[in-house]
C-alpha cells in the first residue's frame, strides 16, 4: 500500500517551544516565588525558631522533592528539560567548588543555587549507594542556618 515511501526513519522537526518545556519553565517560576515568599516572611518573622525552621523545611522539602523527580525523569519528563537547563550553571558552581571535598561543595551549592542546583549535584557526586537524603538535609542545613542568620543580623543592623 504504501510502496512508494522510503524506508528509514525520518527525522521530525520539533519546535523551539513544547509543552515539557512550559511544564519545567511553570516549576520553576512557582518554586522561585515560593521560595522567596517563605525566605522573606521567614526573616521577618519575629520568634527566631520560626525564622530558621521555615526555610529549613522549605530548603529541605524542596531538595528531596527535586532529587526525587530528577531520579525518575522517565515518569516526569518535564524534570529532565529543567536538569538541561540547569546543568551548565551545577558545572559551573562545582568548577569553583569541587576541590573543596564532595560535602562542602553541596554546601556551597545549596547556599549560592537553591535545592535544584543542590539535587543535582548530589544526584552527580554521590552515588546510587550513599543515602543521598541524609545528605541532602546535612547540605542544606547549615547553609540555612548561616543564610537566614545573616539576612536576620542585617535587618536588625539596618532597622
Amino acid at each position: 500500500m504504501l510502496s512508494h515511501m522510503p524506508k528509514g526513519k525520518f527525522k521530525v522537526r520539533k519546535g523551539f517551544f513544547r509543552p515539557v518545556h512550559l511544564q519545567a519553565i511553570a516549576v520553576l517560576v512557582i518554586y522561585y516565588f515560593i521560595s522567596n515568599f517563605v525566605f522573606v516572611g521567614s526573616i521577618a518573622h519575629s520568634n527566631v525558631l520560626v525564622s530558621f525552621l521555615a526555610p529549613l523545611a522549605f530548603g529541605t522539602l524542596s531538595t528531596f522533592a527535586f532529587l526525587y523527580l530528577f531520579s525518575h525523569q522517565d515518569f516526569f519528563h518535564s524534570m529532565a528539560s529543567l536538569e538541561n537547563r540547569e546543568k551548565g550553571k551545577e558545572k559551573k558552581l562545582l568548577g569553583k567548588f569541587g576541590h573543596y571535598g564532595n560535602i562542602l561543595a553541596c554546601m556551597l551549592v545549596s547556599a549560592i543555587g537553591g535545592p535544584i542546583l543542590l539535587a543535582l549535584t548530589i544526584r552527580f557526586l554521590f552515588s546510587e549507594k550513599e543515602n543521598k537524603y541524609l545528605i541532602a538535609f546535612i547540605t542544606v542545613l547549615i547553609p540555612t542556618l548561616i543564610m537566614v542568620g545573616f539576612a536576620k543580623g542585617l535587618i536588625k543592623l539596618i532597622i
